[in-house]
């Protein structure tokens, strides 16, 4: 059975299948502590820095990927690989098809040079989100205290 936690953030499934296994020596309370602390070091590793995002971009082209905009990077990639396939497997007599794999290349070619100067709001964006979600965690946390601390001046009293 997973949990809301586990629906939220995939990455915590497989921590709750290891934590439920020692379910006897843990209370259930435990158990969603360490998966959210978990869940939160997984979420800050994800974090991006902009110098990486740059080599990414300059050795090998795949920054987009890096920063997880997979949709973009397809695009990026398939641009000038289509726009050549087209220029150079057509025949003279289909030039349509000719200057639209030239402008195809031309236009991922200004894409890839003014890539550059977009990557620190790629990362500022992707790193906000990320942030956003540990924020979201630390607060369920934090009402989650809140609760077990009332139940236990109820339970007190």
């Amino acid at each position: 059975m997973k949990s809301r936690l586990s629906k939220r953030f995939p990455a915590t499934e497989k921590v709750e299948t290891q934590t439920l296994k020692n379910t006897k020596k843990h209370t259930r309370n435990q158990i969603l502590l360490i998966m959210k602390n978990q869940s939160k070091s997984y979420l800050k590793s994800k974090f991006r820095s902009k110098g990486m995002a740059y080599l990414m971009w300059l050795f090998l082209g795949f920054h987009h990927a890096y920063i997880g905009n997979w949709g973009r990077q397809l695009l990026l990639l398939l641009m000038p690989v289509s726009g050549f396939l087209l220029y150079t497997a057509t025949s003279e007599r289909i030039e349509f098809a000719s200057s639209i794999g030239i402008w195809l290349f031309a236009l991922s070619l200004i894409w890839y040079l003014l890539d550059p100067f977009f990557i620190p709001a790629y990362v500022k964006t992707k790193n906000k989100e990320l942030a956003e979600e540990i924020k979201d965690i630390v607060l369920m946390e934090r009402l989650e205290l809140a609760s077990m601390t009332i139940n236990q001046k109820r339970n007190s009293q």
